[in-house]
């Protein structure tokens, strides 16, 4: 026998003896069973009635409160008498909402700017048409501004927006009625413009949302 001190054990190799003792064939079998669950055996799965034919997971919940939870084939198997299941189910896909409430915008409009011509998107409008809408031809000071009058109905607010994505412009304002200097004809009742800078009048193509 040969005697010396004791060999010194790595921690990595102390955590891997520690780990081979909880292992056991229980181990194994219940981490292979969730697997196949929640991948390749969702198949086999599905087949013996889990989800249901329309879809539908049951199962029971062993407190109401909250604890531990069992899939069934039905809600029937819940147990009932002194210590209950409460029997919840749900669906992989949901169903289908309700259609929302109508927007509360009276009208709405894509315009496109391009030499000095204001021009309605019509496929991405509602309650604008071209005949309402006008390119101020006024003094240089008048640049970006676009006139709209006859709309039918009154506007109570009025927002525009820049579409960043055809135009050079960087904002816009917009008001409602005629504002002086604007250029826009008689008539006008929503001004919009399209600036490049602070103070500075650019064309360019905008979205506006009357209310």
């Amino acid at each position: 026998m040969v005697s010396g001190p004791p060999l010194s054990v790595a921690p990595g190799q102390r955590m891997l003896r520690r780990l081979r003792a909880h292992i056991t064939y229980a181990n194994v079998a219940s981490t292979a069973a969730l697997v196949a669950a929640l991948g390749g055996g969702a198949y086999a799965a599905s087949s013996t009635g889990i989800p249901d034919r329309h879809g539908v997971f049951h199962g029971c919940v062993s407190s109401p409160s909250g604890g531990s939870l069992r899939i069934v084939k039905k809600a029937k198997a819940c147990h009932k008498g002194p210590q209950p299941e409460l029997a919840i189910k749900w669906s992989q896909k949901g169903p289908p909402g309700q259609a929302g409430a109508p927007g509360s915008a009276l009208a709405y409009a894509h315009i496109t700017v391009a030499g000095g011509v204001s021009t309605v998107d019509a496929a991405s409008s509602r309650s604008i048409v071209q005949s309402s809408v006008v390119h101020s031809s006024g003094d240089p000071t008048s640049v970006g501004t676009t006139c709209f009058r006859a709309l039918g109905f009154t506007p109570h607010s009025v927002v525009a927006t820049p579409d960043l994505s055809a135009t050079n412009a960087s904002g816009a304002v917009a008001a409602i009625g005629d504002l002086g200097g604007s250029g826009c004809p008689a008539g006008t009742v929503v001004v919009v413009r399209t600036e490049s800078g602070p103070n500075t009048g650019a064309d360019g193509s905008f979205w506006v949302l009357f209310d």
